[in-house]
């Protein structure tokens, strides 16, 4: 898939859905383009987030263990 982690094709995607939320026929199309345009930005910021880390010598795994960790203890 080409741009396939790209944040900002991402935030892109984020912007077209939040003006699709301001027109689409209805609350139900509304909600669900604004919910669609929420999930865009949480990816691009993770993916901007997966991108410092490794730039800082630190690997996908291990930030997805330290995230699974600490939610561990959030519980």
């Amino acid at each position: 898939m080409a741009g396939s982690g790209d944040p900002s094709l991402c935030r892109e995607r984020a912007s077209e859905c939040e003006r699709l939320s301001k027109v689409a026929p209805g609350p139900q199309s509304r909600e669900m383009f604004a919910e669609m345009a929420r999930a865009w930005r949480r990816l691009a910021a993770r993916l901007d987030s997966t991108k410092a880390l490794t730039e800082n010598g630190v690997s996908p795994q291990a930030q997805l263990d330290e995230q699974q960790s600490g939610s561990e203890t959030d519980t």
